[in-house]
């Protein structure tokens, strides 16, 4: 049987030519690590966009990628893997992917386990493994998880990096076309 041998983490930092959700208000200081608050929600944002990819490759050297969302700090998402999840997944049998989901998803029940980072580090895991099952298995993701009813799925955009709403719809539309 192969089994999960080693889980590779990369965060990635992507300078932006213009901020997520559109240019700077007036005023707004901006970090040294690229960090700034928008006043409008009064949340953290960069300068930059972040990911961590999830690579998990089994004794066979078969691999599965994933994608934690690390809107932030992907750093955060990769110390949850590292310290937490990884010694719940390493070993495990790869075609296992609803109870290794579960464990690790079960794994901080007491502690916050419903939202914010962790899940994002949870997201990762989820997506190598289903991506490891279907090279092990020489199936596409969907087929694994029930049907194809799509040929097609609609993209959704958001973040446009424009100042006004105006400027945003009117990039949206070029998504569009």
């Amino acid at each position: 049987m192969d089994r999960i041998k080693q889980i590779d983490l990369f965060p990635l930092e992507i300078p932006r030519d213009t901020p997520y959700l559109g240019p700077l208000e007036e005023g707004i200081r901006v970090s040294e690590r690229g960090y700034f608050v928008r006043p409008g929600n009064q949340t953290i944002y960069s300068v930059h966009d972040h990911t961590l990819l999830v690579k998990l490759t089994t004794e066979r050297g078969l691999v599965g990628w994933g994608e934690s969302f690390g809107v932030v700090t992907p750093r955060t998402a990769a110390a949850i893997i590292e310290d937490l999840l990884t010694p719940l997944v390493i070993g495990r049998d790869p075609h296992d992917v609803v109870a290794i989901a579960e464990d690790i998803y079960n794994g901080m029940r007491v502690r916050g386990f419903f939202g914010g980072f962790y899940v994002d580090a949870l997201a990762g895991i989820d997506m190598a493994l289903w991506d490891l099952r279907g090279k092990l298995t020489g199936l596409p993701v969907c087929k694994l998880l029930g049907s194809q009813r799509h040929k097609r799925i609609p993209a959704y955009v958001s973040g446009l990096p424009k100042a006004t709403r105006q400027e945003r719809a009117k990039l949206a539309k070029t998504w569009l076309d």
